[in-house]
């Protein structure tokens, strides 16, 4: 579903590489992929180049409404899939 890449590109300045990740709660899909294929995406978009930081678990937990302990297992897992070091 298209739904799970989404970000809201018109959020992001160059200045800031600030990015907004969106959660869809009605979805059938767990929020935890969601997040995480939005990540990837917004990575494989260079909008988090290498060397940059990703937010903090307590930056993504106030923006996207998820528990700090979702976004850690989400890092966790990009960690282990290699998408993140």
């Amino acid at each position: 579903s298209l739904a799970i890449l989404f970000i809201n590109l018109a959020t992001f300045t160059p200045g800031n590489k600030r990015v907004r990740f969106h959660i869809q709660q009605d979805s059938e899909i767990p929020a935890s992929s969601q997040l995480y294929n939005q990540i990837c995406f917004a990575i494989a978009a260079r909008h988090y180049p290498p060397g940059h930081r990703l937010p903090s678990t307590r930056q993504l937990a106030m923006q996207t409404g998820l528990h700090r302990n979702t976004i850690s297992k989400v890092y966790r897992q990009l960690e282990t899939d290699g998408v993140v070091e």
